[in-house]
């Protein structure tokens, strides 16, 4: 048989299956059978990426998420290796959407993270038209980080193949993979033709208005015109309780510990102090647990006169009882979840909201 004659009626299927009513023109080169693959046939140019998305997953993720205008239908043979040290856990195939959201969040990520320090909906993983892959973080409590160095937030970063991918304070990492022997040889169809009712002549964006890859940096340029969409402020609960660790400074009215001792610590030292105690209390190495932890911590090193003999535990709290900037990190955070440091009047802190059970 012909293979130009089979390549078309190979697209022809494959178009009708995906229910597209798309136009493509025949490749000057002639197509191979074995090369055919669903995931190389890219949206005609002024198509949205998330035609190819299910409508539930749309629904459920746009809260939290807006797929970027320059995602696309990813290459065949596209998976995650989830390791853990020098093992291979698991493999996640990334290959059938033009992106994925990875958090805690059930019934919103396409993959769930069990992780303390991952945020609800952590980062989402998405295909470029070129064929390359990025990582945005989308505001995470604790960050996300490509081959141990920490991305920005709300920015598209490259992630290569054989790159690592680690989210907050989890020692699992995902490294990318493409194995070619699944999709066979990419193909690169002909520019393709305006859908009809398209006006063709519809003004584009200038180019440097388009978002434009960085190769110093790997950051996607220009994203700031293609902003991820905020998630949802969600309600927050009238009452919770939580412990903390408060570290004074010598900036303040009352610079004594609770031994009425003169604290000569300035500001960012304790910012500092707290900031390692939270990597200390979420990395968890010692299998103590993060209460445990926390409890331990604030016995030995914490200045709140009232809750150091309790482990920092401040009982309930409602809304107008503590600080203004305490409240905002501490009502915020889910059971279980460390938060700050946060500047107040009383000092520093760091908070870890816990259940809420009789005290």
């Amino acid at each position: 048989m012909d293979p130009n004659k089979a390549a078309a009626d190979w697209l022809a299927r494959a178009q009708a299956q995906m229910g597209q009513k798309q136009q493509f023109v025949a490749s000057s080169q002639p197509y191979s059978t074995t090369a055919m693959n669903l995931a190389a046939v890219q949206p005609v140019r002024g198509t949205s990426a998330t035609v190819h998305i299910n409508a539930n997953k749309l629904k459920a993720q746009t809260p939290f998420f807006k797929c970027p205008d320059w995602a696309a239908q990813p290459r065949q043979g596209m998976y995650l290796d989830v390791c853990k040290g020098t093992d291979v856990l698991d493999r996640l195939t990334i290959d059938a959407e033009p992106y994925y959201l990875f958090g805690r969040q059930e019934n919103v990520v396409d993959f769930k993270l069990e992780h303390p320090s991952v945020s609800r909906v952590h980062f989402a993983l998405v295909h470029h038209q070129n064929g390359s892959v990025f990582v945005i973080d989308l505001g995470s409590g604790h960050g996300s980080a490509i081959n141990n160095r920490r991305i920005d937030k709300n920015k598209p970063t490259k992630l290569d193949v054989g790159s690592t991918l680690q989210a907050g304070a989890s020692t699992r990492t995902y490294v990318l993979r493409h194995d070619r022997s699944e999709g066979g040889s990419h193909i690169q169809p002909a520019q393709a033709q305006p859908r009809p009712g398209l006006d063709s002549d519809r003004k584009r964006p200038r180019e440097e208005e388009r978002p434009t890859h960085n190769k110093d940096d790997g950051v996607l340029a220009g994203w700031n015109d293609f902003p991820v969409k905020k998630a949802l402020k969600r309600k927050q609960p009238e009452e919770i309780r939580c412990s903390h660790i408060l570290l004074k400074h010598r900036d303040m009215k009352r610079p004594f510990d609770r031994h009425d001792n003169v604290i000569t610590r300035t500001k960012d030292e304790a910012i500092r102090i707290l900031k390692a105690h939270k990597e200390e209390i979420i990395l968890n190495l010692d299998g103590m647990g993060p209460q445990a932890k926390m409890r331990k911590i604030v016995k030995k090193e914490s200045d709140c006169v009232s809750s150091w003999k309790k482990g920092g535990d401040l009982g309930r709290i409602k809304k107008g009882q503590m600080p203004k900037d305490f409240e905002d990190v501490a009502f915020n955070l889910e059971i279980g979840e460390v938060g700050g440091p946060v500047d107040s009047e009383l000092g520093v802190h760091l908070i870890m909201r816990t259940e809420l059970t009789s005290v």
